[in-house]
């Protein structure tokens, strides 16, 4: 229950109607990370205003999420909702062609600063300069599953990088889509994917650093094939992390 502690999940208001949809990552005490396309003004006309992050869940069925191992029950802290204050969205998103997906990252600042816990911890943001060849990706969140509805349990899966050349091209011919230079292409594995309801939600991949295992912000779940998730050499597109870290940094305020 504690795996992936940064991930949250984004609640949104339409008149009367409160609904979930959308992730994000924690990245500090007072930002989550997500993509922009969650929190635009299409996604407010769309699914409402984005009002809350909900921090620390895992089943969203439960008030408190609980785990029954050989007779013993092992309960998490009940999950942290925070309002959302500001929605700062990438400055090049308004402005690309409506035919490409690029730019898809947005940064909300949250109304209060987060206590940290064992279900509750921010990841590790990259280098600008992170470059992933073979490492084994690892995309979380609360999406649509092979039966076509929303998990209600936080689920993750292993990716791996796909050809961009192979990608951008499927991308051109299938969807009439342009792949920015600001979008990973990954997995393309038959049933292995993110779907609707991951966006905004983290890829991350897992380092050594000084003998430790740690985890870093790679990517974030952008653009689907609209062919059902996980099609064969289908990949996702993924905002890449390193190359909006920069961005990340100058635009994150106390």
């Amino acid at each position: 229950m504690d795996e992936f502690p940064w991930t949250a999940l984004l609640q949104y208001q339409s008149r009367s109607k409160i609904s979930t949809a959308c992730a994000g990552s924690l990245i500090n005490n007072r930002y989550v990370v997500t993509a922009a396309h969650c929190v635009d003004n299409i996604a407010v006309k769309s699914v409402g205003k984005p009002t809350n992050v909900i921090l620390g869940e895992f089943d969203t069925r439960t008030e408190t999420d609980c785990i029954n191992t050989l007779g013993f029950e092992d309960c998490a802290d009940p999950p942290v909702k925070i309002p959302i204050e500001e929605i700062i969205i990438y400055p090049e998103w308004y402005k690309k062609p409506s035919a490409e997906i690029n730019h898809d990252i947005a940064l909300l600042r949250l109304a209060q600063n987060v206590k940290y816990t064992s279900y509750i911890q921010p990841i590790c943001l990259p280098t600008p300069t992170l470059n992933i060849k073979e490492e084994n990706l690892v995309v979380t969140g609360w999406g649509k599953t092979e039966t076509g509805t929303a998990s209600f349990v936080k689920l993750k899966t292993t990716l791996s990088m796909a050809d961009r050349n192979f990608c951008i091209e499927k991308y051109r011919s299938d969807k009439k889509l342009i792949v920015g230079d600001g979008e990973m292409c990954v997995g393309g594995e038959q049933g292995k994917d993110s779907c609707s309801g991951d966006s905004g939600g983290p890829l991350m991949v897992s380092l050594n650093k000084n003998g430790y295992s740690v985890w870093f912000l790679f990517g974030i779940v952008s653009f689907g094939s609209n062919q059902p998730c996980g099609a064969k050499d289908f990949p996702g597109l993924y905002t890449s992390v390193p190359k909006y870290v920069n961005w990340i940094h100058e635009t994150v305020r106390p």
